[in-house]
């Protein structure tokens, strides 16, 4: 495509301007909020026989109504969008044609809308999802692989999946796509950290490199990519911490390989296609430069952002997470507030990580 498509991971932000909507109603504001877990942040959720009930009751009879309204809420976006001068400049810059490649934006833009709207009389289709979401149904934005071959940002809808942005991958299509059943939409949740890593390098043209430089950021965001960019005509190969592997942390810290927790990264970095492969000599050089971007953080936090060479030192580092009895409990989720708690056990990692998202860590000229 030309340009990275920055996914959102985090869905608080959109939850936070929704929450300043005015007149949103208490329970469907607090409804959406427990959609929007720590635990669960960024992927999409299996739906339980609850969640399937209330969206044939709710959804499925209305789902024309429904799009009515959300297609006429996707045009309102792209009237707001196509003014936004950012925005016309990345696309400029990338060569691009609304909406290439917008496809989080335009997903939050219309998610922050979608649940402001649910108190307009005028929308019955929005009156529908006000039901729903009163009634316990999920509704969430999520962040998954479309057809194996590109990342989409979509919306959940208990069973079902709302595409407000399905023509940004490919131009020409139909703006907002209904899938009545997950299990039939082309739309599926990230497995695996190979998974995300295959279509990264497919679709955003970058080379993925396993993390073993940032040995305790390693657990949560086990993913380097060297992304090439060009300033007049000039390339330059830019190394960053991929923060977009977040959407996999729940499913991450759940599982468990060689006795601990992050079974996903550790399989990655040790196991995977990937666990030979190392930055090439001119980029670690950079990387390890004593006077290099991460100086400056390392003066304030020295341990988040340590740097090795040694992969031993990631391992050690897993070893930290270790399975305990409640941890078993935790992977089949017989013990919520539990799981909630090693959930918050990485905030540190997420904050340092995050702190990270738009940092170029290291640099190399062609």
């Amino acid at each position: 495509m030309g340009l990275k498509i920055k996914i959102s991971a985090w869905s608080f932000v959109c939850y936070r301007n929704r929450r300043n909507a005015m007149g949103i109603d208490k329970m469907v504001e607090r409804n959406i909020s427990r959609n929007l877990r720590p635990e669960d942040i960024g992927g999409l959720i299996a739906p339980t026989g609850d969640q399937t009930a209330i969206t044939e009751k709710w959804i499925l009879p209305y789902k024309e109504t429904i799009l009515a309204d959300t297609r006429a809420l996707r045009k309102e976006v792209d009237r707001t969008l196509q003014k936004d001068p950012e925005l016309r400049k990345r696309l400029h810059a990338g060569n691009l044609r609304y909406p290439k490649g917008l496809c989080p934006e335009i997903t939050d833009a219309v998610f922050n809308r979608l649940s402001a709207e649910m108190l307009n009389s005028s929308k019955p289709g929005m009156q529908i999802l006000k039901n729903f979401v009163r009634e316990g149904g999920l509704l969430r934005p999520f962040f998954g692989i479309d057809s194996n071959t590109h990342f989409q940002n979509a919306i959940q809808i208990g069973d079902s999946i709302l595409d407000v942005a399905h023509d940004t991958a490919i131009l020409g299509r139909n703006p907002v796509t209904f899938y009545p059943k997950l299990r039939d939409a082309p739309i599926k949740a990230i497995e695996t950290v190979e998974q995300f890593a295959d279509i990264a390098e497919k679709q955003w043209k970058f080379d993925v490199y396993p993390n073993i430089y940032l040995p305790q950021l390693a657990p949560v965001f086990p993913v380097l990519v060297i992304e090439p960019r060009f300033e007049n005509s000039q390339r330059k190969d830019v190394l960053r911490l991929e923060e977009n592997i977040s959407a996999l942390i729940s499913k991450n810290l759940h599982t468990l390989e060689d006795g601990h927790l992050f079974g996903l990264s550790s399989h990655f970095l040790f196991r995977s296609a990937y666990r030979e492969k190392r930055l090439p000599p001119q980029m670690i050089q950079s990387l390890l430069s004593p006077d290099g971007p991460l100086s400056a953080f390392q003066n304030i936090q020295p341990n988040p952002f340590r740097l090795t060479t040694d992969p031993e030192e990631v391992r050690w580092e897993m070893a930290h997470y270790h399975a305990v009895e409640s941890d078993l409990d935790m992977r089949v989720k017989k013990n919520r507030d539990h799981m909630r708690a090693r959930a918050m056990e990485t905030a540190p990692i997420l904050e340092a990580g995050q702190s990270l998202a738009h940092v170029i860590l290291a640099s190399v000229r062609r």
